[in-house]
């Protein structure tokens, strides 16, 4: 394993002039070697007890055209078999050449961070598209199709717009949707620790919804949860944000850049990173498991409604997901254009009255399907299938459940 870098003397204070000056130099740290053997021709120092083998070589410097032309400056090679010996060693032999008057050192070869990346990168790798996967299963479940307009911030829905050409296997061929997989790491957890704005701001500033709970509530705490947290909000309080998941998050993202441009790792930051994708996997993990039972509470649903409203009515510069504008259907509106088609057609199907009917008329599909899904949950309407002649698959109809 080998380890190289350049040190350069640009102000003249290093006093060894001669490789050889330099090797004893060296030789003489007790800290960086054990037991020492020098062989000046060669320009070695070779450690019997660490197994350091050390190699130097002038620099020419007479061809600069800027800087100090006359400084003097090494390559210094060093190889050990050892990992942890040479991880140890190389942060020592920088310290003290640095500090014996070299001004400018660059890494040339770094093995032990390859190898370090190297077994990083896979655990990172999976962390991430585990990540990934949990919110498409998440949002998709609880939100829809359209989740991504109300979990992610307009300047990380322009960020995912433009990198569509990043991906031309499965992206620009228009093989998958690409609402996550073009998210930055930093920006991905974002979507996890902040995730309760949405709701919370809807529902604080939706002064009617609050006073309709306060005037109906009969129980005291119940209403606290429901108005002041939901089941949104409590459930990603209890998976993240009082696991520390904030914190954890920052600290990978971290050693992910330091892996994206090839930085230099330690063992000690291989080991935190290590420990730390084990614990945001468990965190996923814990979250995984209450999947399956959380359920959007009533005030989530309704902030969700005044959300998704807001979107139909904004403007294609404040929604850059809007082709157009259209505006969002009330639930009295709605309903009522529900019972003139229910008795001028034999069934109206779901698709139909939200595209055509609702949609000619100038309101959003994603604020209609929203609004329908909503009433539907409280048993204002009914969904129900209906079997086609010329059809091979049953048509999805809606009524009035009474």
């Amino acid at each position: 394993m080998k380890f190289e870098i350049l040190c350069l003397d640009d102000k003249e204070a290093v006093k060894s002039r001669t490789v050889k000056t330099f090797l004893y130099m060296l030789m003489a740290n007790d800290i960086l070697f054990e037991n020492p053997s020098m062989n000046d021709g060669k320009g070695e120092l070779i450690d019997s007890s660490k197994r350091i083998r050390l190699h130097i070589t002038q620099f020419s410097t007479d061809r600069m055209l800027t800087g100090a032309r006359y400084s003097v400056a090494y390559i210094v090679s060093t190889e050990c078999e050892d990992l942890s010996t040479l991880d140890t060693f190389r942060i020592q032999l920088i310290d003290y050449i640095k500090s014996i008057g070299f001004s400018n050192v660059r890494i040339l070869v770094d093995e032990v961070s390859k190898e370090l990346a190297i077994s990083l990168y896979p655990e990172l790798y999976n962390l991430e598209n585990k990540v990934r996967a949990f919110i498409i299963n998440f949002f998709l479940k609880n939100l829809g199709t359209n989740w991504a307009k109300f979990a992610m911030p307009v300047d990380t829905l322009k960020k995912i717009k433009s990198r569509k050409n990043n991906d031309k296997i499965f992206i620009v061929s228009e093989r998958i949707d690409s609402d996550v997989s073009l998210i930055d790491f930093d920006d991905l957890g974002k979507i996890l620790f902040n995730e309760n704005s949405i709701f919370s701001i809807q529902k604080a500033d939706n002064v009617a919804i609050l006073i309709e709970k306060i005037s109906k509530a009969e129980d005291l705490e119940k209403l606290k949860s429901e108005v002041l947290e939901g089941n949104f909000y409590k459930y990603f309080k209890d998976c993240f944000t009082q696991k520390d998941f904030q914190n954890k998050w920052n600290e990978l993202y971290y050693y992910r850049n330091k892996l994206a441009h090839n930085g230099a790792f330690s063992e000690q930051e291989q080991e935190l990173c290590k420990q730390l994708c084990e614990e945001v996997a468990k965190i996923i993990d814990s979250a995984y498991e209450k999947l399956d039972t959380f359920k959007l509470s009533t005030s989530d649903r309704e902030a969700l409604m005044v959300a998704v409203n807001e979107f139909a009515n904004a403007s294609p510069e404040e929604c850059i997901q809007n082709a157009s504008q259209f505006a969002s259907v009330s639930e009295q509106t709605l309903l009522e254009e529900l019972s003139i088609a229910q008795r001028k057609l034999p069934y109206v199907g779901l698709r139909y009255f939200v595209r055509e009917w609702l949609g000619e008329k100038g309101y959003d599909y994603d604020s209609s399907f929203t609004l329908i899904n909503y009433l539907v949950d409280q048993e204002v309407i009914r969904l129900y299938k209906v079997e086609e002649p010329n059809s091979e698959y049953p048509v999805t109809a809606l009524a009035h459940a009474n």
